[in-house]
């Protein structure tokens, strides 16, 4: 989503009352800008009376009962972020369905686009006094929505709440299969016997059955990231050494990311990110040890930057790379060590 947004410079983020949307908003305005800054971010609730005048530029009553022209609150927030080309702005619309856009927005339909955030694209507005006073949308402005689907005329959202542990393997047909799986499975859970019997490898460990859950769901050729405790890696009982067994015998195990503790507040645990392709067997494995040189925490959260050298290495996986720096981070596991390891 992080990404996106970069890339659209506009998103709309949907879904019922209270599941955080506006929090996750937030959320992505911090990450994009690499700090907690409020002063960066602008918010407005769209409704059915708001306009064109409200957000942009407009006519407004005075005291002595005539007109001022006066700006919006997207247009002085446009004049803040271009006072500020180095920094990211965010400007975030609550219930963005609730508004006419085209009455709201006017002529700024086709500046908001990412490929319109340039002065060359600058256009006279409606209330503009003279031909030389025209506005465009800066590029380090990003637009978020929000969007209440009940209030959209999704009155019953298909949500369904169930088990997926409970659903049994045996069932599992051709189209209920994915080509990639990304998942953060809960750690410490505890499932019931009943549970446990929709699976090869009985174990009561929750990351464990749904380790195997996502290995059935994936396609042939199906590519996966899946979080987990690094105690994966070393536990001795039989469930533990039966499931590295099946990743390494049905999956190219190709990757290990060994993250640094403090990644996932309150969790308590170090956890690795294992990153396979279903089809064939594994014949090694890459380990690659991430340490961030700094303590994190709620307010100081991994990011993309602490990956950069993680995604550059992981592509060629280390080859000719020899220098001791790299060599402290990076470890091949070749065949016979791996499987000594593993099982």
């Amino acid at each position: 989503t992080v990404n996106l947004l970069k890339r659209k410079k506009n998103i709309i983020l949907q879904g019922p009352p209270g599941v955080g949307k506006t929090f996750i908003a937030r959320k992505l305005a911090y990450e994009i800008m690499q700090e907690v800054k409020d002063a960066n971010i602008e918010m407005v609730q769209f409704h059915q009376s708001y306009s064109y005048e409200d957000f942009i530029q407009g006519l407004r009553p005075t005291q002595k009962g005539g007109f001022d022209l006066k700006d919006g609150i997207f247009y002085l927030f446009c004049q803040r972020a271009l006072a500020h080309p180095d920094r990211p702005f965010f400007f975030i619309i609550d219930e963005i369905n609730r508004g006419n856009l085209s009455k709201i927005f006017g002529e700024l339909m086709m500046l908001i686009e990412a490929d319109k955030r340039a002065e060359k694209f600058a256009l006279k507005l409606t209330y503009a006094e003279d031909e030389g006073d025209r506005f465009y949308v800066p590029e380090n402005l990003y637009i978020i929505g929000t969007m209440n689907m009940i209030l959209h005329g999704i009155e019953a959202p298909n949500i369904v709440h169930t088990n997926t542990l409970a659903e049994n393997l045996v069932d599992l047909q051709e189209k209920d299969r994915y080509d990639i799986v990304l998942a953060n499975p809960p750690f410490g859970g505890k499932e019931r016997a009943e549970v446990q019997q929709n699976f090869p490898i009985k174990t009561g460990e929750t990351a464990s059955l749904f380790l195997q859950h996502f290995i059935k769901i994936m396609k042939a050729g199906g590519k996966a990231g899946v979080v987990i405790k690094n105690t994966f890696l070393s536990n001795t009982d039989n469930a533990s050494v039966s499931l590295r067994k099946l990743i390494l015998d049905s999956c190219n195990l190709h990757t290990v990311l060994d993250l640094p503790s403090g990644t996932f507040i309150g969790a308590g645990v170090k956890t690795v990110v294992l990153f396979f392709d279903k089809g064939s067997s594994s014949k090694k494995v890459w380990f690659y040890q991430l340490n961030t040189g700094r303590n994190l925490g709620k307010t100081n959260a991994l990011n993309e930057r602490d990956l950069e050298e993680f995604v550059v290495l992981q592509k060629n996986k280390g080859a000719d790379r020899a220098d001791d720096d790299v060599e402290r981070h990076v470890t091949w596991l070749r065949e016979a060590r791996l499987l000594q390891r593993f099982v």
